[in-house]
Order: structure tokens, then C-alpha cells, then sequence
């Protein structure tokens, strides 16, 4: 089983509380699918794919509402970073 979650951002204090919400896969694991990145932060940030290692950045979204959509599979993670920092 995968993990859903949700993650809350702080904007005062520039904290993130990951939250998770089922261990139930909505959807077969390997299911192409796309999902929407929206940048609602003060900040330039940069949208990794999470390779394992080091992450591949596959977008950098502006600050205020910038938004990406990106083609992915179930069961891919990524995370996002202030941009230039990782």
C-alpha cells in the first residue's frame, strides 16, 4: 500500500506538517495519471521527482499561484524545495 497525504505550510512561521491521510492506493500502483502543482508560498520554489536520490528537478514555479502540470504513474513521489536549496 502507498501513502496519501497532505502536507500544511505554515506561512508565518515557514513550517510544513506532512499529515498522512490512507494507506489504501486509490488507484492501481503504475497508473499514468497527472497531477497539479500550485506554488501558493511567498517563495520561488523548485518540483523534484524523488529518483532515490538526489531528486530531478522537473519544474521551478514562481511565487503566487505558478502552477505545472505534470504526466506521472501512481505510486511516484515528489517533494518541493525553496528554489536553489535542497
Amino acid at each position: 500500500a502507498i501513502g496519501i497525504s497532505n502536507e500544511y505550510c505554515d506561512s508565518n512561521d515557514e513550517t510544513c506538517t506532512n499529515t498522512k491521510t490512507s494507506t489504501q492506493p486509490a488507484v492501481p500502483l503504475n497508473t499514468q495519471t497527472s497531477l497539479k502543482v500550485t506554488n501558493l508560498s511567498t517563495y520561488r520554489v523548485d518540483v523534484y521527482w524523488d529518483d532515490g536520490r538526489y531528486g530531478a528537478n522537473i519544474a521551478t514555479l514562481e511565487r503566487g499561484n505558478d502552477q505545472t502540470q505534470i504526466n506521472t504513474f501512481t505510486g511516484h513521489q515528489f517533494f518541493v524545495t525553496r528554489h536553489g536549496v535542497r
